[in-house]
């Protein structure tokens, strides 16, 4: 149902009131990172999923399968991305009508019960084809919290962020995957050295997601511990969402997601496969996993300090231009050197120059949905972006890569990628834009 433009203007006004009896309350410090530690616990269970992908596919697909057993586990990543955009759409609702705290508690215990299902079932030897099936609905168990989790979680840490630190913000979000791809590299690591070889694929390789559900209770107290103030709550109770009012800027959010998501989930196949020749060492795998986590920290909090000096826009453009214009020549001194080191640094060049336009993003992109749609708003130009695209590049690249013989062409889907989301971001920088924080939120306008 459409929204009359004047009463979209009253509503607004209406949340401004609301907002104003939070207005300066910002999160101190405790709360920030008790927000991404606890974005980090949930996407840890994630990253391990691809860091052990060899280990799960061994495990629970024939080895005599058509498709390389390797690869299955990456097409159970993809259909699993198919429950995202239900999640953005269920949970970020519930976040916009209930508040964003419930919602990310709710989206904490989906994301622990699929780890545990991970954990706990038995093997392609034990239970046969059913054993696939069971990991694919604890994956889209998963990707029904991630899909609603990302909207949830950046609401309430942007709305709170302190006045002209939006951008910052939002980079402490995205650095939050980064340590969770820290965190996956080093336990990936750890017990690769620790475990034999037969151990690790015998049971070892199910430990990272056992110790998700003992971490249930440090991450339920975390996310508990984030205050949100009543009258965020109260703001939400009758609005509704208008395809007129939200629909352009979901699609161009959408695409604006694809220029970050793709790179990020090339980075991850590439890490895993290599580009050409013999697929990396396992050390070498777990260590560019952690390097390149590591790298995103970083890059995600410098582009977002870097976005609230200049702009965001500037930063967004200047990161996707970047990864466009440097990942075909990096890719190619992979390829010419074979080299592990080599590989780890170009894989941590190309994570950078996209992790520096993420926080940005996630700010800019919560600016075009207003206060009441926009857990809703981002939650579903998320999960959609990182659904079709992001969750199908590792399939994407390899059947690039085997239609063309050519070991780069993986680099022409990012450049494509990169593209689109300039276009996107163009686009949706001359569209209506909300404030953020509440001491910016306009008075109400009067219907006489």
């Amino acid at each position: 149902m459409d929204i009359h433009p004047q009463s979209v203007h009253v509503q607004f006004g209406k949340l401004g009131e609301a907002s104003s009896a939070v207005a300066g309350s910002s999160l101190d410090r405790m709360q920030i990172w008790a927000l991404v530690a606890a974005n980090t616990f949930e996407f840890f269970d994630f990253f391990m999923y691809t860091t052990l992908a060899a280990y799960i596919g061994r495990a629970y697909f024939p080895p005599g399968a058509s498709i390389n057993s390797a690869l299955l586990p990456f097409v159970i990543f993809a259909v699993g991305y198919l429950s995202r955009p239900v999640g953005g759409i269920v949970i970020g609702r519930y976040a916009d009508t209930r508040g964003r705290k419930p919602a990310m508690l709710l989206t904490g215990t989906l994301i622990t019960l699929g780890a545990i299902g991970i954990a706990l079932t038995p093997a392609y030897e034990t239970i046969g084809v059913s054993a696939a099936f069971l990991i694919l609905a604890f994956r889209m168990l998963q990707g029904l919290a991630i899909g609603g989790e990302m909207g949830s979680s950046s609401a309430l840490l942007i709305e709170r962020s302190q006045a002209g630190k939006t951008g910052l913000y939002g980079g402490y979000q995205m650095a939050g995957q980064g340590i969770a791809m820290m965190a996956a590299g080093a336990c990936g690591l750890t017990l690769f050295i620790k475990l034999p070889a037969s151990l690790l694929l015998d049971w070892g390789w199910r430990l990272p997601f056992a110790l998700g559900a003992v971490l249930v209770p440090v991450q339920l107290f975390l996310r508990r511990s984030i205050d949100e103030p009543a009258a965020i709550v109260k703001r939400t109770a009758a609005s509704k969402i208008s395809a007129r009012d939200c629909g352009m800027p979901l699609v161009l959010s959408s695409l604006l997601i694809l220029g970050g998501t793709v790179p990020t989930y090339i980075v991850i196949y590439v890490t895993s496969f290599g580009l050409s020749g013999p697929a990396p060492s396992a050390t070498a795998s777990f260590v560019t996993t952690g390097v390149t986590g590591a790298v995103t920290v970083a890059a995600s909090i410098a582009g977002g300090a870097l976005a609230d000096v200049v702009g965001l826009n500037a930063v967004i453009i200047a990161s996707r231009a970047a990864t466009a214009l440097v990942v075909y020549p990096a890719f190619a001194v992979v390829v010419s050197h074979h080299s592990e080191i080599v590989s780890m640094l170009m894989i941590a060049l190309i994570a950078g120059l996209s992790a520096l336009g993420g926080g940005p993003t996630i700010a800019l992109i919560l600016q075009k949905f207003r206060p009441d749609h926009r857990a809703t708003g981002l939650s579903l130009a998320y999960a959609t972006g990182v659904g079709l695209f992001g969750g199908t590049a590792p399939l994407v690249a390899s059947t690039l890569t085997r239609w063309s013989g050519n070991a780069l062409a993986s680099a022409w889907y990012v450049m494509a990628a990169a593209t689109c989301a300039v276009i996107a971001q163009l686009l949706l920088a001359k569209w209506r834009s909300y404030p953020l924080h509440p001491s910016q939120e306009p008075e109400r306008v009067s219907t006489g």
